[in-house]
């Protein structure tokens, strides 16, 4: 689910602030390592969110959900209810 995903996307935001954190308040340098991992982290945190939480992307089977019964007319079983959304 999109929240799974943006608490995964948030905890791997947590690790590259806290690989970054000495160097951005000045206390110590970060290795190049160190720098690689926070820089992957953050990758990792973009690419779940865009991919995610994009509205274009096709849904899963799983997130396609149940259609209400009322939907389809028993009568006519090709044939959906239509509501008309423009009232004049």
């Amino acid at each position: 689910t999109v929240e799974i995903v943006l608490e995964g996307a948030t905890l791997s935001l947590g690790r590259c602030i806290d690989l970054l954190r000495p160097a951005g308040l000045h206390k110590s340098s970060v290795s190049k390592a160190q720098f690689m991992k926070a820089l992957r982290s953050l990758d990792h945190c973009i690419s779940q969110i865009n991919t995610y939480c994009d509205p274009d992307r096709p849904l899963d089977l799983s997130e396609w959900g149940s259609l209400e019964e009322s939907f389809f007319d028993e009568d006519k079983p090709y044939e959906t209810n239509t509501v008309d959304l423009y009232d004049d």
